[in-house]
């Protein structure tokens, strides 16, 4: 989640709607992903990370249901705003 005022500079398009829009070409040229909170009923993996090669990280307050396609390499399980040190 950004700011308003931030989208102009740090909004790059969703990701694997179309699978060639700048945030998708971003996200394969990470080095990591953390999941903050994701619930794949939401957004299912398959849509972004289809060729199953992302390293994810997930933080959530429950763990993660794994999926063929979202395999976290860690999970960090508890309240979130606490593992952040919000």
């Amino acid at each position: 989640v950004i700011s308003h005022d931030l989208e102009p500079t740090t909004f790059f398009g969703r990701i694997g709607l179309f699978r060639n829009q700048t945030g998708d070409k971003l996200l394969k040229q990470s080095d990591l992903v953390i999941t903050v909170g994701y619930d794949a009923i939401e957004y299912e993996p398959r849509n972004w990370n289809k060729e199953n090669d992302l390293n994810i990280v997930a933080l959530d307050t429950t763990p993660v249901q794994i999926d063929n396609n979202f395999v976290p390499k860690r999970q960090l399980v508890g309240n979130i705003a606490q593992s952040l040190d919000l």
